[in-house]
């Protein structure tokens, strides 16, 4: 399974909306005024907003003969989520376009039948207004996901 560590696996890309980050801002109760009016920036809390759907990228996850690891996508379950945001990471707005790409960090077959991998998606500024942005990484999260037992073929 150590060949696997590293896998990329496929991304997702997402668009930042302004009336999407102030109604974010406002369901968590965000007082702060850089997260309203109107120029607002994502409060660091919607970085789920951009990187959860990376998680789907666990179903692209290929075994070394190419075949897929996960078989039932419904088998799969959400273990969790971590952010770090790198220092000096560009504040996101309104139009600016994130992709977020995940990769394997680890990946076993527990004692009870299920699989445990842990990603890391790094999510990436691809297009803004403010070229400067641009290649910037603005979050790495790692993503725990558990696949059920019966939902996937893992081949040593």
């Amino acid at each position: 399974m150590s060949g696997l560590i590293g896998q990329t696996l496929k991304g997702t890309k997402f668009k930042i909306k302004k009336k999407k980050l102030v109604a974010f801002a406002e369901s968590i109760g965000a007082t702060q005024p850089e997260f309203f009016g109107d120029d607002p920036i994502a409060h660091p809390a919607y970085a789920n907003a951009y990187v959860f759907p990376a998680l789907g990228g666990a179903g692209s996850a290929k075994n070394a003969d190419g075949s897929g690891i996960i078989t039932n996508p419904l088998a799969i379950l959400h273990g969790g989520q971590v952010y770090t945001f790198p220092k000096g990471a560009p504040p996101l707005k309104d139009g600016d376009k994130v992709e977020t790409v995940p990769s394997i960090k680890s990946i076993e077959v527990k004692s009870n039948g299920m699989l445990v991998m842990a990603l890391e998606a790094v999510s990436k500024v691809v297009a803004s207004s403010d070229e400067s942005k641009v290649g910037k990484t603005v979050c790495i999260s790692e993503i725990g996901v558990v696949c059920q037992k019966g939902g996937f073929n893992l081949q040593d």
